[in-house]
């Protein structure tokens, strides 16, 4: 019998609280897996792969990568 969606809420938040000692996510907090997850350390600590990329574009969008322009005959 396949399970609900509450019996996997509730599997996942068991799961979540029975890993003592591994490293989370600093912003979202689920437990760092290199392979699943990601694992990738930045200035505010551990962060797995959809956080950094979040955190990436963000920053992109507030300082865009622009080509240079080239001006000719001045």
């Amino acid at each position: 019998m396949p399970m609900t969606l509450e019996q996997l809420r509730e599997r996942i938040a068991t799961r979540r609280i029975e890993l003592p000692g591994v490293q989370r996510c600093v912003k979202c907090g689920i437990p760092l897996q290199e392979a699943v997850t990601g694992n990738r350390l930045t200035d505010e600590g551990h962060v797995c792969s959809d956080c950094y990329f979040a955190m990436l574009s963000e920053e992109l969008d507030h300082h865009p990568l622009v080509m240079p322009r080239t001006v000719r005959g001045a």
